[in-house]
């Protein structure tokens, strides 16, 4: 039976590694190779790079390039590779971009999200906005209270706890993230099922 079925060939699906994992994956990789990746060029190469194959494959160009240069490659180098594997660079992140990315799929303006207003969609936006900007762009707290319209830096602080309360326990803030980091690193992906309640 098992040879019939190789014979008409089977299909097996099979999930592509999550965040964690892929983070994992690079942490590992980076360590066997002995390469010194900051956390932020660990999060750019497993959040754009979606299967194991292509990390690895990246790892092994940076490996071979550090190697040949005989020291740490440097940040515009690793931008660069970054970029020649199909990635954008974290650098080209901006505060505007990551606004925008809230805006446009929580369906809040950014002028509320950067306003004064406190209805629970626009708060939730401006959290998660606030959260992605401390993620991705590593922003102060007194940084994120200028971004966001001259808030108090207390505001920020209290915006990015509890949108890392909710990720604790919250699967839909979850799937949230996992959809917007790639969008606000300007990658093309499904905008379904964005609309939380």
């Amino acid at each position: 039976p098992l040879l019939t079925r190789l014979q008409q060939g089977v299909f097996a699906g099979l999930k592509q590694p999550d965040l964690e994992l892929r983070s994992a994956f690079v942490r590992n990789r980076a360590k066997t190779r002995e390469l010194q990746f900051s956390d932020k060029q660990i999060l750019s190469l497993s959040i754009q790079f979606s299967s194991l194959r292509q990390l690895e494959g990246i790892i092994n160009q940076i490996a071979a390039l550090s190697f040949a240069q005989g020291k740490k490659i440097s940040d515009n180098d690793f931008e660069k590779m970054v970029r020649q594997s199909g990635g954008i660079p974290l650098s080209e992140v901006t505060s505007t971009r990551i606004i925008e990315v809230c805006s446009e799929n929580l369906e809040v303006s950014a002028t509320d999200i950067l306003g004064t207003k406190r209805s629970k969609e626009v708060s939730f936006a401006r959290q998660v906005a606030m959260y992605l900007c401390r993620d991705l762009l590593r922003s102060s707290y007194p940084e994120l209270g200028n971004i966001f319209g001259g808030k108090d830096h207390s505001t920020a602080i209290y915006s990015v706890k509890k949108i890392e309360q909710l990720l604790k326990v919250n699967k839909d803030t979850n799937n949230l993230f996992t959809r917007f980091k790639p969008q606000c690193l300007g990658l093309k992906v499904s905008t379904e099922s964005l609309k939380f309640g």
